[in-house]
């Protein structure tokens, strides 16, 4: 089918003119060319304020489990700087059964990795993903067990006692 056809009206089968000299500018060219203005490069984009969107269904929740349950610390936020976003966390955790448990529990992930690598901190307490049954419509159910079993194959165990669970994620 010919484009003339579809928009009704003569369209020209002609190459736009080309200028027979250009010039490429990069960004950091173009930034450090203004006198006086120094280069800043933009701050990385962990993608936590997408979350919003991505609940719009209000079609979640969660029950947290207080009795006997294990501290779980992250021993390597730092690795994570710069390397994580919300939809990359989405799709590497995708297999819950329902997208808004996967945003969640991304988002209670990156949350706490930023919070420590602000803080130049070592360590992040990630409890939160671990500590809960999520909730949908329809009697559906992410068992504390189930988000276990989903999660735990992102981690290497560095240590477990009957308090505390230290992980390590493949980053």
């Amino acid at each position: 089918m010919s484009w003339n056809r579809i928009f009704k009206k003569r369209v020209k089968n002609e190459s736009p003119i080309v200028p027979e000299e250009t010039t490429v500018t990069t960004i950091q060219e173009e930034n450090t060319s203004v006198k006086g203005e120094s280069s800043t490069q933009a701050p990385y984009d962990y993608g936590l304020d997408g979350l919003g969107i991505l609940l719009m269904s209000n079609d979640y929740g969660w029950k947290i489990h207080k009795e006997n349950q294990k501290k779980v610390i992250l021993t390597n936020p730092l690795d994570c700087k710069e390397k994580i976003t919300l939809l990359g966390m989405i799709s590497a955790w995708r297999g819950t059964g329902h997208t808004e448990w996967e945003a969640i529990l991304g988002w209670y992930f990156i949350k706490t990795v930023v919070n420590a690598i602000e803080h130049n901190e070592t360590e992040a307490d990630i409890t939160s993903l671990f500590n809960r049954d999520f909730l949908a419509s329809n009697n559906r159910v992410f068992t504390q067990k189930q988000v276990y079993s989903h999660l735990i194959k992102f981690f290497d165990i560095v240590e477990e006692t009957d308090e505390v669970l230290k992980l390590k994620v493949h980053i």
